[in-house]
């Protein structure tokens, strides 16, 4: 049985898992914009999306859990810190494509990267409560 997390712990992840809803949603809403013209507001999400991440959750202390939970919250970090910087350079991607087949298949890059987020935000809130 984990510790279960800080109340503020759990606001910021819940608050980060909402940003990444936003996120995912204007992805797959399929913005006609998108599809001719790579729309700078999916960049600025996603920027806003990793200064969030740094800004809000990098900095909660892990020294008030328990060992075990300290190390699991780490990874966890780690893995969402990298995620966030791939989706950083798939985002690039997707404003340098201009085929229609290539803009779908690096708004779907996009979109996976997106889900891996937020299962990573969701087992962090799920797992501090088993």
């Amino acid at each position: 049985m984990r510790q279960a997390l800080p109340l503020l712990h759990q606001q910021r992840y819940e608050a980060f898992q909402q940003l990444l809803g936003q996120v995912a949603q204007t992805i797959a809403q399929g913005d006609s914009a998108l599809l001719y013209e790579p729309s700078t507001v999916v960049q600025a999400k996603v920027a806003d999306l990793q200064q969030f991440f740094r800004q809000q959750i990098l900095c909660l202390p892990l020294d008030i859990l328990v060992p075990s939970m300290q190390h699991w919250m780490q990874s966890y970090q780690v893995e969402c810190d990298k995620q966030l910087r791939l989706l950083g350079l798939d985002v690039m991607s997707l404003r340098a494509a201009r085929q229609p087949t290539t803009i779908a298949q690096r708004q779907q890059q996009v979109s996976d990267r997106l889900s891996t987020l937020q299962r990573y935000c969701a087992a962090v809130l799920e797992g501090s409560r088993e």
